[in-house]
């Protein structure tokens, strides 16, 4: 579960939307032809028909066919030939309903994709030599998830810890915190639960029970001391 700020998303977004369209207006032909190192494929103008291309396929539910690629590429394919004016019109007819969907699904998936939005605003400043953004506010909510994501992958591979500072924030990506987030839940909720759950079995008032899907260790324990007993 990821931390949350004390802070809307949503309004974050529309903010950061406003001020990379505002970017976009400001930029010359040969600017908007620009590559984008970190999306080598992309012009400055390409990567603006994407964040654009996003909204519009999440609002129609479009969420491609598989192929994540094929999918972001069809969202710049489709708007090459228009113009920044043409495309800032349409993200903001499609931002209407596409922030109120980051407000209805909450705040992780409004830092996901607001985190998102800030990479490639980003990205475009980095390839056009200008300064990296200074949105300290809307930065901290987008590392929220990204933080989360992080976390999980340094535990899934066992590597120790890194710690990210924005402003005066600070956060430490750690498998160690992992361990004793689990170590505690399950000595403090599992076994306690656990102790209390055999009792109401062992009082003989509960005649049968029912094993959700999320319990497959159980049941995998369960189907090996059957087939033991029963040889099936």
């Amino acid at each position: 579960m990821i931390s949350e700020h004390d802070a809307d998303p949503a309004h974050l977004y529309r903010r950061e939307r406003e001020a990379f369209v505002a970017l976009l207006r400001s930029l010359s032909d040969e600017q908007l032809r620009t590559a984008v190192p970190a999306t080598p494929a992309w012009s400055v103008h390409d990567v603006a028909a994407h964040v654009v291309g996003i909204t519009a396929d999440l609002n129609a539910q479009e969420f491609g066919r598989g192929d994540p690629d094929a999918w972001t590429a069809a969202q710049v394919s489709s708007r090459r030939d228009r113009s920044v004016d043409e495309l800032a019109a349409e993200w903001a007819r499609e931002s209407v309903q596409f922030e109120e969907g980051l407000r209805a699904f909450g705040y992780e998936m409004g830092s996901h994709f607001l985190g998102d939005l800030l990479q490639h605003a980003q990205d475009v400043r980095s390839a056009l030599g200008l300064e990296r953004l200074a949105e300290a506010d809307a930065l901290a909510v987008a590392l929220d998830h990204y933080l989360d994501t992080f976390h999980l992958a340094l535990v899934a591979v066992g590597v120790g810890s890194v710690d990210v500072r924005v402003a005066d924030e600070a956060w430490t990506a750690s498998m160690v915190d992992w361990y004793d987030l689990h170590d505690a839940v399950t000595r403090d909720e599992d076994y306690p639960e656990s102790e209390r759950i055999q009792r109401a079995l062992a009082s003989g008032r509960v005649p049968t029970t029912v094993l959700g899907r999320n319990e497959g260790a159980v049941q995998h324990v369960h189907r090996t001391v059957r087939a033991a007993v029963t040889g099936a």
